[in-house]
């Protein structure tokens, strides 16, 4: 549906037929393009505040079903409260809303679920951000409905979300609950990632400037390419021209075979490298 400002409220113009048919369709609102902040800004200061980073993948969880609200039955006179889950906190109603009972059941059939899927995301470390003797940051981040399954591990992607906590002891105990010591992560709300794994997902493209558009074609007419694309990957590194070429391969990869064909397997594009020194 078309949507504009009327008094500093959205107001609905032209009413889509698909909407007025299914009024309980859920509309996910997703933020593209915020500004991009470094790992190192995510501290106390930033909880419960909007904020976008770029890293790479390095872990994805299963995907998991999220208990969003279910429905207790009260043993006394039957009736229904419905209790709502934020953040995937399980939490039984104090009493009854209708004969405040305390003796209440679940009604596991009338539990509403969602898709849920961890990331951890690690810091892009350049020549500029390097710091010596520092690991990379890493934070983890928490993917709902379409979000999941939008990237995978390898991939540089742009995640914007909410700054929440947790509990750094994952048990139920209250010993655990009583704790005061918390692990910040971003709950998603878009992932931006230019591979484009799922077709769902929000994805953002580069813009190239003419200067830049111009300089790609005089790389691309040069003699020696393959050349100095060795000498500008990690130019900080002196030598290991053979090693650098292996890399610069990886980087580029390659394309998927057998994935559309149903009755094929999908072989992989990007290759792995190990790596063995002294």
């Amino acid at each position: 549906a078309s949507l504009a400002l009327y008094d500093g409220r959205p107001t609905d113009l032209e009413p889509s037929q698909d909407l007025v048919a299914a009024p309980n369709r859920r509309i996910e609102i997703r933020v593209l393009d915020h500004d991009v902040s470094a790992m190192k800004h995510l501290k106390a200061n930033t909880i419960n505040s909007f904020i976008s980073v770029r890293g790479t993948v390095v872990r994805v969880s299963t995907i998991k079903p999220l208990l969003v609200s279910m429905a207790f039955v009260c043993l006394k006179c039957q009736g229904e409260t419905i209790m709502n889950f934020s953040d995937g906190k399980y939490e039984t109603p104090p009493c009854c809303s209708v004969c405040k009972g305390k003796n209440l059941l679940p009604d596991r059939q009338s539990a509403v679920t969602v898709d849920w899927q961890r990331i951890r995301l690690q810091e892009i470390v350049t020549d500029e951000n390097r710091e010596e003797g520092r690991m990379p940051r890493t934070v983890e981040c928490e993917l709902k409905d379409d979000l999941v399954e939008s990237c995978i591990p390898g991939d540089v992607v742009v995640c914007s979300g909410i700054v929440k906590v947790l509990n750094t002891d994952e048990s139920t105990t209250q010993r655990a609950k009583n704790k005061c010591l918390f692990l910040l992560y971003i709950d998603a709300n878009s992932i931006s990632n230019p591979k484009k794994v799922s077709g769902t997902e929000c994805s953002f493209q580069q813009d190239l400037s003419r200067k830049d558009l111009q300089m790609v074609k005089e790389v691309a007419y040069s003699e020696n390419t393959l050349q100095l694309l060795v000498h500008s990957l990690c130019p900080a590194i002196y030598g290991h021209e053979v090693v650098k070429l292996a890399l610069l391969l990886a980087l580029f990869g390659g394309t998927n075979r057998g994935g559309d064909s149903s009755n094929r397997v999908s072989v992989r594009a990007d290759s792995h490298i190990l790596l063995v020194g002294e």
